[in-house]
């Protein structure tokens, strides 16, 4: 709940900021600016993602193994040569995508035109590289308020920077834009990463390897599936420009965004502190699966009231966060509404691989689901259009949450407890019955049944979590602004 509720708080601050970004993006520049520059995203993040070899996520488990073992030489020679690793590998990224932008252009728009602003943006490469091996340190380190305070400030800066040049410039605004967020996210981890009072060593290039090979030996899993992640992201983005046009990745853009908004804080705060306190106690199955039951628990009731409102109000938010243009995404949101849920069920569960050090486990069940992905995909794209995409998210998700739950099973004997059950299914079954619902009546009236399910279940959610905080040093803040009934009674 701590690390939930910071990560959260500067998810929702960033929300904020971003959806004053995003209006402004798609007010000037319209779907077809929106998706230029969502592709544009997905390529450097691609190439980003293959120079970086997954050594900041390798980093994260060695500072966290280092830092719970209280031996911060070690974390100090982990810090030197993942900066050092991290500019090295963020330069050669950086050149191999300005040398493959010609291809990458004439592949992705049907068009070479694209090239010349890929070149510049392979700089982001360089910059979103060292970036990540910042932040690795601190949320290795478990610096969960620093971490939330980074992302706020980045956001913040970020969004000060990209008004006034979209204001400005306009359509031309587009690079300028996506250089400075990148630069500013640089400085801002920087910023944070001196924090830490950390010894300087200066390690020689053999000792720096030494280093570093630990890292990039369990960092090729996150490698393989950091690859996979952009591969077919990029792959999305690519089918959808070539076949149904840049407007339609706009549209594309829009709907997935805001999609991801509301259960990203919940993702990035298993990634920031669900994921070190799993890998300090992954030999024991008991405690692993206790904390993958709650971190479970947490997740779906924060993130369960937040995806039916989505689903109910869909119009409304496409229109207040984008523009009347962006109409079609409208539909696409509820779809992938759907599967983010399978998602959060999903995600506490692949974590058990990678805390427990089965790379090679980890890596084939991230391959063959990504393979089922794209198969989805472009059967999706070709059949059913724009909306294919979104279908193919929630099979993407479906099969996966089936074939890691089953190795869970194997490995740790891990089983959902039954109050997980009964509220993902519940929530679930109630966010297919909006769905449908969409598609046969009025969206006025589906805002009002809506409403009035995301409100029975945020109702429960605040329940459940108020008992759970009993006998925290959450309770007196609680009992301040909520009634003694609330969270009176300790059996749900």
């Amino acid at each position: 709940m701590k690390s939930s509720s910071l990560i959260g708080g500067a998810s929702a601050i960033n929300i904020l900021l971003g959806a004053v970004r995003t209006k402004f993006m798609a007010v000037l520049l319209g779907p077809e600016g929106v998706g230029l520059i969502g592709t544009y995203a997905t390529i450097t993040t691609m190439a980003t993602t293959v120079a970086g070899f997954g050594i900041g996520s390798g980093a994260v488990r060695s500072v966290a193994e280092a830092a719970g073992a209280g031996d911060l030489e070690r974390v100090a020679r982990t810090a030197a040569a993942l900066r050092r690793t991290t500019r090295v590998l963020g330069a050669v990224g950086a050149v191999v995508l300005a040398l493959l932008s010609w291809p990458i252009s004439s592949f992705t728009f049907k068009s070479s035109r694209h090239a010349w602003p890929l070149v510049i943006l392979a700089v982001t490469v360089f910059t979103g590289l060292v970036s990540a091996g910042q932040t690795s340190l601190v949320q290795g380190m478990r610096r969960i308020g620093d971490l939330s305070r980074l992302n706020v400030v980045g956001g913040l800066l970020g969004t000060l920077a990209a008004v006034p040049l979209l204001i400005c410039l306009g359509q031309t605004a587009i690079l300028p834009l996506i250089l400075a967020c990148s630069l500013i996210t640089m400085l801002a981890s920087w910023w944070y990463a001196r924090k830490l009072s950390l010894e300087t060593l200066r390690l020689t290039w053999r000792e720096t390897w030494a280093e570093t090979r630990g890292m990039l030996q369990m960092g090729v899993a996150f490698l393989v599936t950091g690859i996979l992640a952009a591969l077919v992201a990029y792959v999305i983005r690519a089918l959808v420009v070539r076949d149904l046009g840049m407007e339609a990745a706009g549209h594309y853009q829009a709907a997935f965004s805001l999609a991801g908004v509301y259960a990203g804080f919940v993702l990035q705060a298993m990634g920031a502190d669900f994921f070190p306190r799993l890998t300090a106690m992954a030999h024991d199955n008991l405690q692993c699966n206790r904390l993958v039951n709650e971190q479970s628990e947490v997740s779906l009731l924060l993130v369960g009231p937040g995806v039916l409102f989505t689903l109910a109000f869909a119009p409304v938010v496409i229109h207040v966060f984008y523009a009347a243009s962006f109409q079609p995404a409208v539909e696409l949101l509820r779809w992938f509404a759907i599967g983010l849920l399978l998602r959060v069920i999903s995600w506490p569960l692949g974590f058990i691989l990678v805390a427990k050090g089965l790379a090679c486990l980890f890596m084939w069940t991230e391959l063959v689901s990504n393979m089922v992905y794209v198969a989805l995909l472009f059967v999706g794209v070709h059949y059913v259009g724009l909306v294919g995409t979104a279908l193919g998210f929630i099979g993407y998700y479906a099969f996966y949450l089936a074939m890691i739950a089953t190795i869970a099973w194997r490995i740790s004997g891990f089983r959902w407890s039954e109050s997980n059950l009964r509220y993902g299914v519940s929530v679930i079954g109630v966010a297919l019955g909006l769905l449908g619902l969409s598609f046969a009546i009025k969206e006025t009236v589906v805002a009002v049944i809506g409403s009035g399910g995301a409100l029975a279940f945020g109702f429960f959610s605040l329940r459940r979590l108020s008992v759970t905080l009993r006998g925290t040093r959450f309770e007196p803040y609680l009992a301040r602004v909520a009634p003694s009934w609330l969270y009176s009674s300790s059996t749900m």
